[in-house]
């Protein structure tokens, strides 16, 4: 007899595969497209990804049949502390990227030419639009699909599957960072593949810590904010 709890349980897997692969698709044309313009293709794509992401906290919170209990997604609830520790991460954050990225730079031009041409496309519109659209919009409501609905259901999977990876200090983090980089490959651009390595350990922890996706949100959003206000190139 089929256990009766395999299909709910894996169909949240099944709901972030499905969204993954459709944003795929949706990022990879917006950064290969030259004809849309930048932004407002960004905050459609952001638009995208926060709705995928509340469509697979809707869907049965786990991925596979071996699991007791069904996995809680992060709740949005920020705390004042989570929130002073999300502040201070997302400077950390922007300080330490920027070290990287000079010393990157020196040992692969590609990256500061990805770069230079993202904020090429970028400055099309005054400072705080980019801001208010790049940081304020679409940062956060990339976090509700990462951190908010990818990232339990990745712990969820390697803790089943590969235990012995979970039990390793920063495992899952390092588990969900690798998903989240891979998806960046789809856009073409080192740079941004380079910042969703470090943005993907950093948010992972962050949402490891204080299991509040308000604090992810928070600090990508000042985060991006940042690298707007204050670029590497």
């Amino acid at each position: 007899m089929v256990d009766q709890r395999v299909r709910p349980i894996a169909r949240g897997g099944v709901r972030a595969a499905v969204a993954a692969a459709g944003l795929t698709v949706v990022w990879g044309g917006a950064f290969a497209t030259q004809v849309l313009p930048f932004f407002p293709t960004i905050v459609a794509g952001g638009i995208l990804t926060g709705l995928a992401g509340l469509w697979v906290r809707r869907g049965t919170r786990g991925w596979h049949s071996g699991e007791a209990q069904r996995r809680d997604f992060p709740p949005f609830a920020l705390s004042a502390a989570h929130a002073r520790l999300a502040v201070v991460v997302a400077v950390l954050h922007f300080a330490i990227g920027h070290g990287l990225f000079a010393v990157g730079g020196l040992l692969l031009p590609a990256l500061t030419e990805t770069a230079s041409a993202v904020y090429t496309r970028a400055g099309g519109i005054p400072l705080w639009a980019a801001v208010l659209l790049g940081a304020v919009i679409t940062a956060p409501l990339e976090e509700i699909f990462w951190r908010g609905g990818v990232q339990p259901l990745v712990s969820s999977m390697v803790r089943d599957r590969w235990p012995r990876v979970a039990g390793l200090p920063g495992g899952i983090v390092v588990a969900t960072t690798v998903v989240y980089a891979a998806f960046h490959l789809a856009t073409a651009q080192v740079a941004l593949v380079a910042a969703a390595l470090l943005g993907g350990l950093v948010w992972g922890w962050l949402m490891e810590r204080t299991r509040s996706l308000g604090a992810t949100m928070l600090a990508h959003g000042l985060w991006t904010g940042l690298m707007l206000v204050f670029p590497p190139v």
